[in-house]
């Protein structure tokens, strides 16, 4: 019986759904031939072959039973699960020692998310026939779904053992390697999988991510152009292309796969909010927010949006609208990215209280150089100069290279009546080259006062 293997969202935030199918055998004419997929007759064609063979109740209980099992697997196929159970439930109900009937109705339930119900059902495959593959695949499949990654490899190791031909096992180990951020095991599996069969769509889909997290994206972009050739109708393989264009800022061929991907999945907000960040990057402002509007819309839970869209205002100088869309990113992600934004917002619209409190959260966080840098020009702003100072020390002390502090260590010093220090942190912060036009702006200030504080 052939098996459908389920594959899940991996890396950049897209969802990849069950996409590894094992091929069905070449063509035939009859009913049977047409209920068991011999020539791989669409679903519709399998239900109704299938359907016929189940009204012939003079047919045999085995065979009666292979009619049920062949309709559920063609109604697991429309993702009709339900339906599907029904069927299974009678094939097992007249042929109960049949492995691959527990095995079959195992993913409708995996794909229903009833867990317990399908582990049950591939615990009993596995224990009326040890030696079956699929059995293993789809246990494992159902592990890997619950975020069991150890186990789930584990039975795809078994599944791979019994038959080392099972190129959705591979695929799917890859999946699960991926997960636990083994992407060398990852991609090895994959580059098995497309050797074994090449016309797998998401072998080739999957693997382009695993690339992508490595930065290679080059590979990644000929993963999913060639997963586009086999199949055109998957979003997800133009999302991860652009998202691939989008790190090789190529902003311009990024778009067209977006707008695909859009038309394909027009109810997936990342895909607007990744195109939002190429127009954004091209300086098409209006359109990066219409798609971060349209992004909110349909996530209005999603804290990235409404902060790519805050930094989108703050392009057009629109501090207001900037704060509140930082104000929404906060309460939903407190993170000290989000906060030292909506710091530099503040900043920007010439309210340092508030900047420094949103910086000083931010260095709690997680301090870095730059925001005791950005701290120290809010106190600088507010004429705290001995706090400017120290944060300006703090941040030299994580990063010395940082000429931005110098500098601002240096106005801070001047303003204290500090001028040699003054002099020595602006020389280094602007090089060698530039002491004589430093010399003269401060000998120009010296009579009347230190300069203006930028």
């Amino acid at each position: 019986m052939a098996d459908r293997l389920s594959a899940s969202a991996l890396g950049c935030g897209i969802a990849l759904a069950a996409v590894l199918l094992l091929a069905a055998p070449a063509a035939a004419q009859s009913a049977p031939e047409q209920c068991g997929a011999k020539d791989a007759a669409s679903p519709d064609l399998r239900i109704t072959a299938c359907t016929a063979l189940i009204d012939q109740e003079a047919e045999a209980p085995a065979q009666r039973a292979a009619a049920f099992g062949n309709r559920a697997d063609a109604y697991f196929l429309r993702k009709d699960y339900d339906r599907a159970i029904a069927d299974y439930d009678q094939a097992i109900r007249l042929d109960p020692a049949n492995a691959g009937y527990y095995a079959g109705r195992g993913r409708p339930y995996r794909n229903k998310r009833d867990f317990d119900r399908a582990l049950a059902d591939f615990n009993k495959a596995i224990e009326l026939d040890p030696h079956l593959a699929i059995a293993f695949g789809g246990r494992g499949a159902t592990y890997f779904l619950k975020k069991d990654d150890d186990r789930a490899i584990a039975d795809f190791t078994e599944a791979l053992r019994l038959d080392p031909k099972l190129a959705v096992a591979f695929a799917d180990r890859g999946l699960a390697y991926a997960h636990k951020h083994d992407l060398d095991h990852a991609i090895a599996d994959y580059d098995e999988a497309i050797r074994l069969n090449p016309a797998m769509e998401g072998a080739f889909r999957v693997r382009g991510f695993a690339y992508a997290r490595k930065n290679d994206f080059d590979r990644a972009i000929a993963d999913f152009s060639a997963a586009i050739r086999l199949n055109p109708t998957i979003a997800a393989a133009f999302a991860g292309r652009g998202l691939a264009y989008n790190y090789k800022h190529e902003y311009a061929r990024a778009i067209p796969d977006f707008d695909k991907a859009i038309q394909l999945k027009s109810n997936d907000a990342s895909l607007f909010h990744y195109r939002g960040i190429a127009y954004q990057n091209i300086g098409d402002i209006d359109r990066a927010i219409a798609d971060y509007d349209e992004a909110i819309r349909l996530d209005p839970n999603g804290a990235d949006a409404f902060a790519k869209r805050g930094l989108a205002y703050a392009g057009r100088k629109d501090f207001d609208r900037a704060v509140a869309d930082y104000d929404v990113a906060i309460r939903l992600q407190p993170t000290a990215e989000l906060f030292f934004l909506r710091g530099v917002a503040y900043q920007e619209n010439n309210i340092p209280v508030r900047a420094i409190a949103d910086f000083s959260e931010a260095i709690r966080l997680q301090p870095t150089a730059v925001r005791f840098f950005a701290r120290g020009f809010a106190y600088s702003r507010a004429g705290d100069f001995d706090r400017a100072i120290a944060d300006y020390d703090a941040a030299l002390a994580l990063d010395a290279r940082l000429a931005g502090a110098r500098y601002g260590r240096a106005l801070a010093r001047w303003q204290k009546g500090e001028r040699w220090s003054a002099l020595g942190d602006a020389a280094w912060a602007t090089g060698t080259a530039a002491r004589n036009k430093i010399s003269e702006y401060v000998a120009r200030w010296w009579p009347s006062g230190p300069p203006p504080h930028p």
